[in-house]
């Protein structure tokens, strides 16, 4: 992502040389042009800055820190990003973000991006390890934006109609897969360009196979031992320049994350387990995770809950949610790779056993009744809480790939779950008190 400067223009008008804070809504409607993020620069206003809401193509910032990280942190807002500590510092709408949790909800509370750490506002605090330079939170020293970060901001672009006349039409796009292989050739395609081209590797043990003066190219890795990111760069038109990063080969092995979930577990249990990665995806060559069990395991749906072996549904991504331990009493290594479409990498690698299964991600009796009671159009279900010990039950709904389509938190009372927007299917249903997580699987029709 990038950004052109289209122009300038001057308001002559010595209102607002010093603004007030009911002149901003006026100030950001004057020669406000739909097709930029219109910045207005002011010498003297309360704030640093004010983006004109999340999702907007205005923002206010004082002349003394254009230059600064006060602008790229209110185009972030106009681009749909919300503050680091958004819902987890107190006096902020929102939910909290937990620190650590098993099942992490970080794509619906906190900035609702999960590769930001939770953050209260409060530097390293409680318990909190935030993000102390990241260009959305309010701290000095402030200069990047994540991956996921830059991939809400894209979406945002998408799907925001006020955003859709910013997006320019006058640059080239590369296209095309971001994993290469030696047996498993990738095409790269640039649209919305002009000839002449010029397709050239930058770095990385990888080829062009064939001409590299079209508007397509195609490339490979030189081996099957190469495990590195390498970048690519293509020339068009006159002077346009895209540059590419490509992932050569397979992933590296996964060496400063961790396995966080039961390393002792109950026989014909019900337990989850979650990678914490403590490298990005793109720095490893990851498009996804492969789990593997104590063997003997079986990836199957639906589960055989008498079965002798270790089972789950889906094996792949971040986590696996719904693993039932088996009657096999089968001890053995939970196992992870990242994993692209050249292969696998090396495993984290954790034992688990079977005894009295503790703490939080082991099975155990459910919370709620087997079967939560659902309305009459099947559009919602209600979970009763009146006999429970007073306190905040989270609830949680995730399909067989792990992502959350549902989160909620309720008191001692008889909640409703409304499923009116959850296609019918299999879930799992999972509800966490504070201390321990209860599982278990639920069926959604309409």
């Amino acid at each position: 992502m990038f950004f052109n400067q289209l122009g300038f223009d001057y308001i002559d008008n010595s209102t607002y040389y010093s603004l007030q804070e009911l002149e901003f809504d006026p100030l950001v409607q004057i020669n406000n042009q739909a097709d930029a993020i219109n910045v207005y620069i002011v010498d003297i206003a309360p704030y640093k800055g004010r983006a004109n809401g999340i999702g907007s193509q205005a923002l206010v910032v004082k002349a003394s820190n254009a230059l600064g990280s006060t602008l790229p942190h209110e185009v972030g807002h106009c681009l749909n990003l919300l503050h680091t500590f958004q819902g987890t510092a107190a006096n902020t709408s929102g939910c909290a973000e937990f620190i650590g949790e098993i099942y992490p909800n970080c794509k619906d509370c906190g900035d609702e991006v999960c590769d930001t750490p939770a953050d209260d506002g409060n530097q390293n605090d409680n318990g909190y390890q935030p993000d102390l330079t990241n260009n959305m939170s309010y701290y000095d020293n402030r200069d990047h934006f994540t991956i996921g970060q830059e991939l809400r901001m894209r979406d945002a672009l998408a799907a925001l109609s006020i955003l859709q006349n910013v997006v320019g039409n006058s640059c080239g796009i590369v296209e095309g897969d971001t994993v290469t292989c030696s047996n498993l050739n990738t095409v790269l395609t640039l649209t919305n360009s002009t000839p002449p081209y010029y397709w050239e590797v930058i770095n990385g043990s990888m080829e062009i196979i064939g001409s590299n003066t079209g508007n397509s190219v195609t490339i490979a890795a030189l081996n099957s031992s190469i495990s590195e990111q390498g970048a690519i760069e293509v020339s068009y038109g006159n002077g346009g320049l895209e540059h590419f990063n490509i992932w050569i080969g397979k992933p590296l092995a996964l060496e400063t994350g961790s396995i966080v979930g039961p390393d002792v577990v109950d026989t014909a249990s019900i337990v989850a387990y979650h990678y914490e990665s403590g490298e990005e995806e793109e720095d490893i060559g990851a498009t996804t995770y492969e789990w593997w069990l104590p063997y003997p395991y079986n990836v199957v749906s639906p589960i055989d809950y008498y079965g002798d072996n270790w089972q789950v549904s889906v094996n792949l991504g971040i986590g696996i949610s719904h693993v039932f331990t088996g009657y096999g009493e089968n001890d053995g290594y939970i196992q992870v790779m990242a994993k692209n479409k050249c292969g696998l990498g090396g495993a984290k690698i954790m034992a688990v056993a079977h005894g009295n299964c503790t703490g939080p991600g082991c099975g155990g009796s459910a919370i709620v009744p087997p079967n939560p009671i659902p309305n009459s159009s099947n559009t919602s279900f209600s979970l009763d809480f009146t006999t429970y010990p007073v306190g905040t039950y989270y609830i949680y709904i995730y399909d067989i790939n792990y992502n959350t389509v549902y989160s909620g938190a309720t008191s001692n009372i008889e909640k409703t779950v409304e499923t009116s927007s959850i296609p019918s299917g299999t879930y799992y249903l999972h509800i966490h008190d504070g201390n321990d997580i209860y599982t278990q699987q639920l069926i959604i029709t309409h």
